[in-house]
């Protein structure tokens, strides 16, 4: 991808370090933009359009790309994407060796990095042919990391400033789907925030039962409050997820899967509850998507992360803390890219904003625990 940056920077008389204050970032990640290294994120090409005063089609455009690839079509979370027609974006990325592609709907927070040339059958793993976006080295030095947490966003838009040479292409993804890709090979990293019961903590017993043969590494990204997202002022007035079965009360539900949506029915539960929930009209894909419905009117309430309220401005109900954590193999540890990953999210300058989201609790983001392999010989 080619932009106009430097030229539209310079000309509204602005130094790096000016347009790097100015979009939250670094002077380091408009370098890298403005060299042609990065490619950023929607928000980010917003912010950068919006600063230099100029439409983002202004900024930045496709090159003479240089043919396609061929690639295996991670089966999308909806079907939908699949029956698209015409080129789609999608997220990309080598993982043991085979390229993987991720469809990206067309609002996601990711541009994407590369191009999807013709659509495959919603089932399996069909091999398509990709137009990459960004150079080989760029893509040899991307991982894949799927999972609901809206700071991998951030960490996504970090890495690069923080770690010249390694990027993180976010698929955004239930933490039941998130460990079905990792199983499968579809991503590098998975993320998750699942109750075992049994033992009372968070992943470590079910990504041992689900690696058996393989040691696995948990690395907590941090902690955070999952309860009910209401509106400004609370005027249902819902105090526990009882309340969300009241007449008249929509909610939005998550995808099968979800830690959120294990959560409640996991309350409603121990409750005795029976009655069924009035769903809103869409299934929540995402905690963001959760608050969204909550603040437009689609929804009166939700569960999702505290974060997710205190970005849409609503109230939020506790209900539990969870821990969430990023699950790999441990002989990928060693990688470069990984090794770069960990530096990043548990260095300070990330904590902090971490911290100053909200909602995140990063006192015991970065540690690391080895779990799996308890059958191999």
């Amino acid at each position: 991808m080619e932009n106009g940056v430097r030229r539209a920077r310079e000309a509204a008389g602005l130094t790096q370090q000016a347009l790097a204050e100015r979009c939250g970032v670094t002077r380091q990640a408009v370098n890298t933009l403005e060299a042609g290294r990065y490619v950023p994120s929607t928000a980010l090409a917003l912010r950068v359009a919006r600063t230099l005063h100029r439409r983002v089609e202004e900024l930045f455009w496709l090159d003479d790309l240089e043919g396609t690839e061929e690639a295996w079509l991670a089966p999308p979370a909806d079907p939908l994407l699949a029956r698209a027609s015409g080129t789609q974006p999608v997220a990309m990325a080598r993982v043991a060796g085979r390229l993987i592609a991720h469809l990206l709907p067309a609002e996601a927070h990711p541009t994407g990095n590369g191009l999807l040339e013709s659509s495959g059958p919603s089932d399996g793993e069909p091999r398509v042919r990709v137009t990459p976006l960004v150079a080989p080295e760029t893509l040899a030095g991307t991982l894949l990391v799927a999972g609901c947490a809206p700071a991998l966003a951030a960490l996504a838009d970090r890495l690069p400033e923080r770690a010249p040479g390694t990027f993180l292409e976010w698929i955004d993804a239930t933490s039941g789907r998130a460990l079905d890709m990792l199983d499968r090979g579809l991503v590098h990293v998975a993320g998750t925030h699942l109750l075992d019961e049994a033992t009372g903590d968070f992943n470590l017993p079910i990504v041992s039962s689900r690696f058996p043969d393989r040691r696995m590494l948990c690395v907590t990204l941090a902690r955070w409050e999952q309860g009910i997202v209401v509106s400004a002022g609370n005027p249902l007035g819902i105090r526990d997820e009882s309340d969300l079965v009241r007449p008249g009360v929509r909610v939005a539900l998550r995808e099968e899967g979800a830690g959120a949506q294990k959560l409640l029915r996991r309350l409603l539960h121990r409750r005795g509850v029976e009655r069924p929930l009035t769903a809103s009209a869409t299934i929540a894909r995402g905690h963001f998507d959760v608050a969204r419905q909550v603040a437009f009117g689609a929804a009166e309430a939700g569960v999702a992360i505290r974060a997710a309220a205190l970005a849409f401005g609503l109230d939020f109900v506790p209900l539990a803390e969870e821990r969430f954590d990023l699950v790999l193999a441990a002989d990928l540890a060693e990688d470069r890219r990984v090794v770069r990953l960990l530096d990043v999210l548990s260095g300070r300058s990330f904590r902090r904003e971490l911290s100053c989201l909200g909602g995140y609790d990063v006192a015991q983001t970065g540690r690391t625990e080895l779990v799996g392999g308890e059958r191999r010989a």
